[in-house]
């Protein structure tokens, strides 16, 4: 029996491409760059909005990029 070897090749591109956008902002973390450290949206940070708004502000804010005023 004969004893063949497989050889490995790397890819010469990114597994995958960054996406860039205004809305949503990943700060990874300096040990696991899968891993986010900060998630912004909009500049505000998600989990103080998860813990001080609600819901409907938080769908307010994607659509038009700002908290709504209290009027509104």
């Amino acid at each position: 029996m004969t004893t063949r070897k497989n050889q490995v090749r790397k890819r010469d591109m990114s597994f995958a491409n960054r996406t860039m956008t205004k809305i949503w902002q990943e700060i990874p973390s300096e040990q696991n760059p899968y891993l986010a450290e900060a998630c912004r949206c909009h500049g505000y940070d998600i989990l103080e909005l998860a813990q001080k708004r609600s819901f409907s502000e938080v769908l307010f804010l994607l659509f038009q990029g700002e908290l709504p005023t209290p009027e509104q």
